[in-house]
């Protein structure tokens, strides 16, 4: 019987909303959403980090849970809504300004 050595997935990176939606042969209306929700929580981590605040910290801040927070910072934001991002920045003192522009 011969063994055969188990294919070594590489593992892939995007930098971006869009080219995350794009490694994931995303819709373009669905990569819209990626990219919105991915500047909010870059916008929450950096926001954070500027404040000095712990994960229970903002948590307190933010009316959300620690074990909740420590998901957002760690980018696991899957089962976390837009809606809770928008109210995260709120309560750290961000107002978020969305435009619009013809999708290409």
């Amino acid at each position: 019987m011969k063994i055969r050595k188990a294919r070594q997935v590489r593992p892939m990176k995007a930098r971006t909303g869009h080219e995350l939606g794009r490694l994931l042969e995303l819709s373009g209306e669905d990569s819209a959403a990626i990219e919105l929700r991915v500047a909010l929580l870059k916008k929450i981590i950096s926001e954070i980090g500027k404040q000095e605040l712990t994960h229970a910290q903002a948590a307190k801040r933010t009316g959300t849970s620690r074990s909740r927070m420590t998901s957002i910072l760690n980018g696991a934001i899957q089962d976390v809504s837009t809606d809770l991002l928008l109210r995260v920045l709120t309560a750290l003192g961000i107002r978020a300004r969305i435009s619009f522009a013809k999708a290409a």
